[in-house]
């Protein structure tokens, strides 16, 4: 059975494409031609047992935030006033 062809590796850091094909989906950061970005704001939050991480687009804020139900209350309030285009 064969695997095809194998391309060495020329850069040992798993975050270089050196010497490989550019990725077929762009990553969300990427903003290339026919990519539009969502405008209005655009809330990103990423939550752990303790707490939460919040940032908020592009107004450029960021802050963290205890994972407790007062916490996420007090969240939700400002995310309600803010009235977010997008939230991920």
């Amino acid at each position: 059975m064969s695997l095809g062809v194998v391309t060495p590796c020329l850069n040992p850091s798993p975050d270089s494409r050196l010497g490989r094909p550019h990725a077929r989906i762009a990553q969300g950061w990427a903003n290339t031609a026919g990519t539009r970005r969502p405008s209005g704001t655009v809330v990103g939050i990423d939550g752990s047992k303790a707490e939460f991480d919040v940032a908020v687009r592009p107004a450029g804020e960021h802050g963290t935030s205890a994972h407790t139900e007062a916490g996420i209350a007090m969240f939700v309030t400002r995310l309600v006033a803010r009235r977010p285009t997008l939230v991920v």
